[in-house]
């Protein structure tokens, strides 16, 4: 909804950003709802192959190669990347790190929904005397721009790595949330990631 700031969080490597895709891909599905997706760990190309994955176009050595035969080139590729048009439904913007230009790329591009993947990267101005302070202020700004701009944010965040991997499977909480305990108290909502790992004494 306009106004709320959702955090997705997850262990490293747990797929937060293809989840992130498919709910950018699915939201924009309506001709009417513009997602800005900002992705500040992938390269523009690296966002689409993984787009490309996602939607079964193509196999991962075709992406990985760029190959295609003429007709998965005309029947498949060429209909789904003119679907993406950057004017139109879907704008991804690579390594927009600092919170003021995201701030102003909203702004100007007016989306229903915004997508930001991810926290550990973005930068603010200021100084903070710590990185959990950093993270929190850069998520209440966020709370505050969703608010103002009357757009919903999604925003992916790490789970602590260590902190995770010390225990046993256990369902990821707020305080996993890797330098970010404030994180969650802005969040209108938190959607966690999770994967069953196999228990080490059964292995």
């Amino acid at each position: 909804n306009p106004g709320q700031l959702i955090v997705i969080a997850g262990r490293p490597g747990s797929g937060k950003s293809m989840f992130a895709l498919q709910v950018a891909d699915n939201i924009k599905a309506n001709p009417e709802n513009k997602v800005l997706y900002i992705t500040l760990e992938m390269s523009l190309k690296e966002t689409l192959n993984r787009l490309l994955k996602r939607k079964g176009a193509a196999t991962s050595e075709e992406v990985r190669t760029m190959t295609f035969t003429d007709e998965k080139l005309e029947g498949d590729i060429l209909p789904i990347l003119k679907n993406l048009d950057c004017r139109q439904s879907l704008i991804i913007l690579p390594y927009l790190f600092a919170i003021e230009g995201i701030k102003a790329k909203i702004r100007e591009e007016r989306p229903k929904v915004v997508i930001i993947d991810q926290l550990s990267l973005m930068t603010i101005k200021g100084s903070y005397k710590d990185t959990r302070e950093k993270f929190n202020e850069i998520a209440r700004e966020l709370k505050r721009t969703a608010e103002k701009e009357g757009v919903a944010v999604i925003l992916l965040h790490q789970a602590n790595r260590k902190q995770t991997e010390d225990e046993n499977y256990k369902i990821i909480r707020l305080e996993h949330l890797a330098e970010a305990d404030g994180v969650g108290q802005n969040a209108d909502v938190v959607i966690t990631i999770n994967q069953e790992r196999e228990n080490p004494e059964t292995t």
